[in-house]
């Protein structure tokens, strides 16, 4: 009788043990899937604010261009400035306006555009043709602020490679032109000059002239 009523406590507590060993692992499962989404959110959370960050980085990121400062300034220049700068940040960059500029007929708070010329006029004295599109009062778009010329004959290295589609190469081969030849009697002779097609001619129609 004591022999079976041992068997009997020692069955029951064989499945005590069993239940609460295997109610363990279960709790224990839970909390590692539970600790494992909790893991994966934060991860793509974290994942979200770096997408973010790079975002709002390349959305701040500025460019450097240069722009071709003339006239009524302490120092005629072309003068390096970063994307989202306006026209009176490139004429303190050249000195600032003389004593006899007349500013009243340039829009200062004006975008600067790669490539830009922008004259300084003096009181009296009208923006020449060439440059209106640059620095006129007017309301003139981007594409034709865009259009601002550089005189081919006079520009140095620097101003030459502002112009839309001129790199330093054949920045170099102009220069070298003027030096051998003389001053350029048009920009069709622009086409004498190894690299300068038709088309290549046709498009700088724009943005050069001859003076």
């Amino acid at each position: 009788m004591n022999l079976k009523i041992i068997f009997i406590f020692g069955g029951i507590s064989f499945l005590a043990i069993s239940f609460f060993i295997m109610s363990s692992i279960k709790r224990t499962d839970k909390e590692e899937n539970i600790l494992f989404s909790s893991a994966t959110s934060l991860k793509n959370d974290s994942n979200l604010s770096v997408s973010s960050s790079d975002n709002l980085s390349s959305k701040d990121e500025k460019v450097d261009f240069y722009v071709d400062v003339k006239g009524a300034v302490a120092q005629e220049k072309v003068v390096k400035v970063k994307s989202g700068e306006i026209i009176i940040s490139a004429i303190n960059k050249s000195g600032g306006a003389k004593s006899n500029a007349d500013l009243s007929q340039i829009n200062l708070a004006a975008e600067i555009i790669s490539g830009q010329v922008i004259y300084v006029p003096k009181k009296g004295e009208k923006i020449p043709e060439q440059f209106c599109n640059s620095v006129s009062n007017s309301s003139s778009t981007n594409t034709n602020a865009s259009q601002a010329q550089i005189d081919i004959n006079t520009a140095d290295l620097s101003a030459l490679q502002t112009i839309n589609g001129i790199g330093e190469k054949k920045a170099e081969e102009i220069v070298k032109y003027r030096e051998e030849h003389g001053k350029f009697k048009s920009i069709d002779d622009l086409k004498n000059i190894s690299g300068f097609g038709d088309k290549t001619v046709e498009k700088l129609n724009d943005y050069v002239f001859i003076k």
